[in-house]
C-alpha cells in the first residue's frame, strides 16, 4: 500500500479547499500509523487500521439558508478523492448513514457486529449514531 499521498491527490485537495465558501469550514489531512496500525483489523469494530490517510472536508456555517451549499461542498470532496481512496470510511466525521457507507466503514467486520447487535440490542434501541441494524446486514 502506498504510504505517500500522491501529488494528484494533494492538488485535488487544494483545489477543492479553494472552493470552500465559509471561513468556518476546513480541510484536515490526518496521517495514521504507529500503534493503531499494529492492531489486527478484526480485533475491533473498525477494520481500516492499515490505511495511511484520512482526509476530512469539514463544513461549518451560521446561516441556515446556506446549509445545502456547504453540505454539498463537503460531500463532493469525497467524490473528488475517490480515485485515490480505498473507499473506506471512518465514522467519526460523517453526517450520512447510508447503507453503503456503513458497509464500507465496518467492512468485513460488519457481519460479526450485526450478530452482536442482534443478540444484545434486538429492538435496535441504540440506533442514533452510525447504526448497525440487528442482523439485517449480517450477510453483507
Amino acid at each position: 500500500m502506498q504510504r505517500e499521498l500522491p501529488d494528484d491527490a494533494i492538488a485535488a485537495i487544494v483545489e477543492h479547499a479553494n472552493r470552500m465558501q465559509s471561513p468556518l469550514s476546513l480541510v484536515a489531512v490526518e496521517c495514521y500509523g504507529g500503534a493503531a496500525g499494529r492492531v489486527p483489523n478484526e480485533a475491533t469494530a473498525f477494520p481500516h487500521r492499515n490505511l495511511p490517510w484520512d482526509i476530512l472536508f469539514i463544513a461549518q456555517w451560521t446561516d441556515p439558508e446556506e446549509t445545502n451549499t456547504h453540505r454539498e461542498w463537503a460531500r463532493s470532496g469525497e467524490e473528488i478523492l475517490r480515485p485515490f481512496s480505498q473507499n473506506a470510511h471512518l465514522l467519526s466525521a460523517l453526517d450520512v448513514e447510508a447503507d453503503d457507507v456503513i458497509k464500507t466503514a465496518f467492512g468485513p467486520n460488519l457481519a460479526r457486529l450485526a450478530s452482536i447487535k442482534k443478540k444484545y440490542d434486538p429492538t435496535n434501541f441504540f440506533r442514533v449514531n452510525h447504526n448497525i441494524r440487528p442482523g439485517a446486514q449480517a450477510a453483507a
